[in-house]
């Protein structure tokens, strides 16, 4: 619910609150591991999406590069999701 609200206020222009939202979402990801890692890279993702939209251009480069890694182990470097990244 929270990567989802998060996302819909990215899209209304209200980063602020969005962030909030993600970091939330990002939180709960990391207690359940059960819910798989491509979901975890989901909101890292968003999250990372939302703290460049902010202007917070180092975390958000900080952030990537950890959804970059995780994807690399995930999926290996030739993966579409790494180019994408």
């Amino acid at each position: 619910a929270h990567l989802n609200i998060g996302n819909i206020l990215r899209r209304l222009g209200r980063l602020d609150e969005a962030k909030v939202e993600l970091e939330q979402a990002l939180a709960i990801r990391m207690r359940i591991p059960e819910s798989g890692p491509s979901e975890l890279i989901k909101t890292m993702a968003e999250l990372a999406r939302v703290t460049r939209q902010r202007g917070d251009t180092a975390e958000a480069i900080r952030l990537q590069e950890d959804v970059l890694a995780r994807r690399i182990a995930l999926h290996g470097e030739m993966h579409h999701a790494v180019a994408d990244t």
